[in-house]
């Protein structure tokens, strides 16, 4: 028998051994991977596996078939040591690699040693005199003569070429191009622009500049993307616009305004053109342009000043030609630069405001936006049927314009909202869609606020007409009677009462009417507006019937003559109450008619007077308009206008000075007297007595006694607000 002896199997510190060995064989192949010149990408998992494997043999830590991680006693206890000493070394080997290859990349390609040695043997020695041999064959070229342009491109790119070479080869390449030849280029075409401009100017007219400057700079752009480089074109222009513009600008500025003079669009736009690019001549222009347009604006109204202050169409579209004048002339020419479209705003708001017919009233500023409300008023009427939808929306949105250029916006809105009621009582408004128009046109232009007034009397008039209705179903009357009823805080005029005696005939329906109304609206009292009424009057004479619309007031005195064919003056008064100033001006308008006969002549009409009625009266006409605007009454109208925006311009004040020490509760005077300014200009351009009233401190004293304000005791021009 033989017998064999058993293998030695392999002891636990063997094993740990070759699981160090094959451990570092690892770490080796990971960490040149890292820092290899041409990387591979390393995943998730890899690098999830390395950073598991060092983690574990530093901290003693091997995982079993479960995956379960367990503690180990590692026999190399300075494994963390051969670790650090093994990184030290590879990092140390990779620097010095690094060095060595550095060292070897400063050796140059052949093709960039050629470049080097070009520049450092031939440009240095030449460079300058193929640089001037270059530009004479550009100056050739502006002059018009052909020259090849392929070799002065060619001598180009080789000057940028150079410059491009790395910096890291040779510092000094990158300057080649600009000072071999940007820089003699630049100088030239200086020269050049400059002589020929100087030149071209003794020979020819500016227009004639103008337009050779536009060629030249055409020619220039060109040029640089032809043959020259891309690099050149802001450098070349900006020099090109020093020689030709720059240098002549107070030329350009002189032309311009000769030109705005004479109206001539082309050649302001090629001058447009050329001055946009220098902002100091623009700034210039604009003012100009400014001081043109109010001079030109307040020559225009003062050729028509005698007739406009009574003819607002005449007076608004006059202002209106002058603003759409160079509105179009800054779209065409000017290219609707903003710049001076603000000038042109600026200009506008001066001569709207300030101009003959406004220096020739008493109420100054006041009387533009009367004119405009005026206007609109003509527009809106029912004549305005006889125009198109669309000319009346272009004329309503021209008004709108001059709007926006009115100082006193307060006033504008009290005379049309009196006229606006005017026009929806009386039912000689175009249409309710062109009334709504303005409305929203206003309350885009300055808020809700501002149309408040104007949108709640048109809101009541529209519910008046079903109110109608209601009260013709409902009340059997011998009149046609039609009201409209409108809020007394909406009520343009307020609530006045009216010292007048209904005629019979009337008087029974106003009541029928109060009755009804009273029913449907508890607690709310009627205030009857007798001069604001009118009505028709059937007058049967000769065989015809005609009808007469008049006002209340007209209709109450033809009614007395029912019963009789002639009444003194005294006893027309004594049955209608009504004042004996106004009752001449109604009786002026019969005699004017021949509807009534006066042995006394209509201007020389007294108590006494006695007015016959024309039972012979003959017309073409059966329908006759005889409502006829009083002139004391419109005068009277005007001038309550007039004061009652001024009283209301003092609670504005008021109660600007209020809310802002509510919300500052200190503030020294001028201060104050500044804020409240600030405030209340957007209603109202504040006219110098009313900055008196604030300096003399009438506004501020009136609330200190009203307990609103107090004075500092310390500081006497110091304002504290009492809460």
């Amino acid at each position: 028998m033989v017998r064999g002896k058993a293998a030695k199997r392999p002891s636990t510190k063997d094993k740990d051994n070759a699981m160090d060995e094959e451990f570092m064989e690892q770490f080796d192949r990971t960490i040149a991977g890292i820092f290899a010149e041409k990387k591979t990408p390393m995943t998730q998992d890899e690098y999830m596996s390395c950073y598991s494997l060092i983690h574990n043999k530093c901290t003693n830590m091997r995982s079993d078939s479960n995956g379960v991680h367990k503690s180990t006693q590692n026999n190399n206890p300075n494994i963390k040591e051969v670790i650090y000493k093994k990184i030290q070394k590879f990092f140390k080997t990779h620097i010095e690699g690094l060095r060595q290859s550095n060292t070897e990349r400063h050796i140059s390609e052949i093709q960039v040693l050629a470049k080097l040695e070009w520049k450092d043997s031939l440009l240095h020695d030449f460079g300058r005199k193929v640089c001037k041999s270059v530009l004479k064959l550009i100056e050739k070229d502006r002059n018009g003569e052909h020259i090849n342009t392929r070799l002065v491109s060619g001598v180009v790119d080789c000057f940028v070429e150079l410059s491009q070479i790395n910096r890291e080869v040779d510092e000094d390449t990158n300057r080649v191009f600009e000072e071999s030849f940007q820089i003699p280029f630049i100088q030239q075409t200086l020269e050049f622009y400059t002589n020929e401009s100087n030149t071209f100017l003794e020979q020819n007219s500016f227009t004639d500049y103008m337009f050779k400057c536009s060629v030249r700079l055409e020619e220039e752009r060109d040029r640089v993307k032809r043959y020259l480089n891309e690099r050149l074109l802001t450098p070349t222009i900006e020099t090109v616009e020093n020689a030709l513009i720059v240098q002549k600008i107070d030329k350009f500025i002189e032309e311009f305004q000769k030109l705005l003079v004479g109206d001539n669009i082309d050649k302001l736009a090629v001058l447009y053109k050329l001055v946009i690019r220098v902002d100091k001549a623009i700034v210039q222009l604009c003012q100009f342009f400014k001081d043109h347009i109010i001079k030109d604006g307040k020559e225009a109204v003062e050729k028509i000043a005698d007739k406009a202050s009574d003819d607002p169409i005449l007076f608004v579209e006059t202002i209106w030609s002058v603003y759409d004048k160079y509105r179009n002339l800054l779209e065409k020419a000017l290219q609707s630069d903003a710049q001076f479209f603000k000038s042109l705003d600026a200009a506008s708001m001066d001569f709207v405001n300030i101009n003959k017919v406004t220096e020739a009233s008493p109420i100054m500023s006041k009387k533009t936006p009367e004119l405009l409300a005026k206007y609109c008023d003509v527009l809106l009427k029912n004549k305005a049927k006889q125009m198109e939808i669309n000319e009346l929306e272009t004329k309503l949105t021209q008004a709108v314009t001059i709007f926006r250029f009115i100082t006193d916006k307060d006033v504008y809105n009290n005379f049309y909202l009196r006229l606006m009621t005017q026009r929806l009582l009386q039912d000689t408004s175009a249409s309710a869609d062109a009334e709504l128009l303005v409305i929203s046109k206003l309350k885009e232009a300055c808020g809700v606020e501002y149309t408040s007034k104007l949108q709640r009397v048109f809101h009541d008039v529209q519910l008046s007409e079903e109110l109608n209705k209601q009260f013709t179903s409902a009340v059997r009357l011998d009149i046609d009677l039609s009201v409209k009823v409108i809020s007394g805080a909406a009520a343009p005029w307020g609530t006045v009462n009216y010292d007048f005696s209904l005629p019979q005939e009337l008087a029974s329906g106003v009541q029928s009417y109060t009755a009804f109304y009273i029913t449907k609206h508890q607690g709310r009292k009627l205030t009857w507006a007798y001069p604001r009424s009118r009505g028709d009057v059937i007058y049967r004479c000769s065989g015809k019937v005609y009808t007469f619309n008049t006002s209340v007031f007209q209709m109450a005195i033809m009614l007395l003559f029912n019963s009789t064919d002639q009444l003194r003056i005294q006893d027309i008064v004594d049955s209608t109450d009504i004042k004996i100033e106004i009752l001449v001006q109604i009786m002026k308008i019969f005699l004017k008619t021949k509807l009534f006969t006066s042995a006394t002549h209509e201007d020389s009409l007294i108590d006494e007077s006695v007015i016959k009625l024309n039972t012979q009266y003959r017309n073409k006409k059966l329908r006759i308009n005889i409502n006829m605007p009083i002139k004391a009454d419109a005068k009277e109208d005007d001038d309550r206008a007039h004061r009652e925006i001024d009283e209301s311009r003092k609670y504005v004040i008021e109660a600007a000075i209020v809310r802002i020490m509510k919300t500052r509760k200190t503030l020294k005077h001028q201060e104050l007297v500044g804020e409240v300014l600030n405030h209340i200009g957007a209603k109202f351009a504040p006219t110098v007595p009313m900055i008196k009233v604030c300096n003399h401190r009438k506004g501020i004293e009136e609330l200190i006694s009203r307990e609103y304000l107090e004075r500092d005791t310390n500081q006497r021009d110091v304002l504290n607000y009492l809460a």
